[in-house]
């Protein structure tokens, strides 16, 4: 294998655990959720309990064409 096949493949084995470990911990939080919901809590939803950083919406940047040659000329 060359080293771009290897980068590649480690890649996406990294993806694929980063997807069971999301998975894992979003029925965690399910279970806590059910379980403080028989209680009769407030919370509705389960990402009340507790948040992920998975769960926060991140803002994109958009920049015009011309920002993006000024920027590249600054550098």
């Amino acid at each position: 294998m060359s080293q771009d096949e290897v980068v590649a493949v480690m890649k996406a084995r990294n993806e694929s655990y980063e997807v069971l470990n999301k998975e894992s911990w979003e029925q965690v939080r399910m279970q806590c959720f059910y379980s403080v919901a028989a209680m009769g809590t407030k919370i509705k939803k389960p990402a009340e309990l507790f948040k992920f950083p998975w769960d926060v919406k991140r803002k994109v940047e958009t920049i015009t064409k011309e920002e993006a040659l000024n920027r590249l000329k600054s550098l």
